[in-house]
């Protein structure tokens, strides 16, 4: 930190850049949302391409500043120009959900493929998907995959998801059981929780590993902690029929109600059940009527 700053007051723009960092992320010093803005910006004048990507991000998340998503777009593009990786990730996703700007799919496409191509992982997984449901690009399997693997393997968990769903479902690859449960856990295994529920299935059905029910149960209760919808309701079943832990009508309620309230369509029908038949709470027919 001590030398970075000697370097960052004396004008050098990837030292300024790197000051920004240290206070972004308490490195050598407590961190400081406003100076963190004010070295990036300052190297970002300079030209420096990886500060143009960092206040941009400052400007969309307000660090250290007002938002203010036009000037993000704005530093965004300033920076992916150059040939940042990062910042046309962060231009593909402008461009695919109108930050800054309008929503131009092709504009989105373009930029995630610039980035996929010099090997950034995140955008590689958005390819794919652009290529996966013809985002951008006409649709293209094949490619989708290639895409995704390449990400899968760099440790991106989303993709690694989206390499296990092309596994489970066969989509322009054979359909391997196996193959699907090992990319889902090494997804699980990072702490995604889509990952830990598809998992948990896996175990409750035998899908790519032997069924085992109290492993199930416990990679549910991991997503379900984490605010996933499916996860909440298939951890309410497992509360309701003792699968994989003992049976308790009050947790299978919680958890269906949990879910419910997220819009999950069978959480809401077991919860109308709940209330219908008093499982884990009283009854009540006008609730049962209303989650129905």
């Amino acid at each position: 930190f001590k030398w970075y700053k000697l370097a960052a007051e004396q004008g050098d723009a990837t030292a300024q850049n790197n000051l920004g960092y240290c206070y972004e992320n308490g490195r050598g010093v407590a961190k400081d949302a406003e100076e963190t803005f004010k070295w990036y910006k300052l190297a970002a004048e300079q030209g420096n391409a990886a500060a143009q990507n960092n206040l941009g991000y400052c400007y969309q998340n307000g660090i250290g500043v007002a938002k203010n998503k036009e000037e993000a777009f704005k530093w965004y593009k300033l920076a992916a120009e150059q040939g940042d990786a990062n910042a046309q990730n962060n231009l593909g996703y402008c461009y695919r959900d109108g930050i800054g700007g309008a929503k131009i799919k092709e504009e989105a496409f373009k930029w995630f493929k610039l980035a996929a191509e010099q090997g950034h992982a995140d955008a590689q997984n958005n390819l794919g998907y652009c290529y996966q449901y013809g985002k951008g690009v006409a649709k293209d399997e094949e490619e989708a995959v290639k895409w995704f693997k390449l990400a899968a393997d760099q440790g991106n968990a989303n993709a690694q998801i989206q390499l296990g769903d092309c596994y489970y479902f066969g989509r322009d690859v054979a359909k391997n059981e196996e193959e699907a449960f090992k990319w889902y856990k090494l997804a699980a295994e990072q702490g995604n929780a889509a990952a830990q529920n598809s998992i948990g299935y896996c175990y409750q059905n035998g899908i790519g590993v032997a069924k085992n029910e109290e492993e199930s149960f416990k990679w549910f209760k991991l997503a379900a902690e984490q605010g996933n919808a499916h996860a909440q309701y298939n951890l309410g079943y497992c509360y309701h029929h003792g699968i994989g832990t003992v049976k308790n009508d009050k947790e299978a309620f919680k958890w269906y109600k949990l879910a419910a309230e997220q819009g999950d369509a069978i959480a809401q029908k077991n919860l109308g059940d709940c209330y219908r038949d008093g499982i884990g709470v009283a009854k009540n027919e006008e609730e049962a009527f209303k989650w129905f």
